[in-house]
């Protein structure tokens, strides 16, 4: 397990996000809250990236398991309107860097999606610095208006002040049933 990213990912998105390899990384179970977040790249846009404002980010790693380095994770954009799950996702990573990768499940502006999503940092006291997360749209729900990224692109994003400080969860409980359709597993 010491490199878990896939080859086609790792090719696309390592010129733009730092990815780990080893089988010793660090603690990063708890709640941060990535914001200022910051467009690094967007396959699908050519325009000025600094011209874009994204909503902020809690990311909630739980479940860490040091004997097979498998963690879960749940996001949360601070406005309520995207959430999405990662279960049993592999960590790798030496000293204090890391990554994972999950396969998640989720909703975005109440439209259902699947997406590879990639986290790498570097765990410090006050939470991760140099968060950076990418995402490859693996599948998506019904979207008449195109208001979603189309499958297969990849974009990628990081905290604007480099620091993503620990935070707690808004949500009491898992959303989950809230969003799976009928027939759908969380992976």
């Amino acid at each position: 397990i010491a490199q878990v990213i896939p080859d086609d990912i790792r090719q696309k998105m390592e010129p733009y996000i730092p990815i780990y390899d080893g089988v010793n990384p660090p603690n990063v179970e708890g709640c941060y809250m990535l914001d200022p977040m910051v467009a690094v790249y967007m396959e699908d846009y050519d325009g000025d990236l600094s011209e874009l404002q994204w909503m902020g980010e809690y990311i909630n790693l739980t479940n860490q398991n040091k004997n097979d380095n498998t963690i879960d994770m749940e996001e949360l954009t601070a406005d309520g309107e995207s959430y999405s799950i990662g279960q049993g996702a592999v960590i790798v990573g030496e000293g204090n860097n890391f990554s994972i990768l999950f396969n998640t499940e989720g909703t975005n502006s109440g439209i259902y999606n699947k997406t590879a999503l990639l986290l790498s940092g570097t765990k410090t006291t006050e939470g991760i610095q140099n968060l950076q997360y990418a995402f490859v749209m693996v599948e998506k729900g019904d979207d008449p208006e195109g208001e979603l990224m189309e499958e297969g692109i990849f974009r990628v994003f990081k905290d604007g002040d480099d620091i993503s400080y620990y935070t707690s969860w808004p949500v009491e409980n898992t959303r989950t049933a809230e969003w799976i359709p009928e027939g759908k597993k969380v992976y």
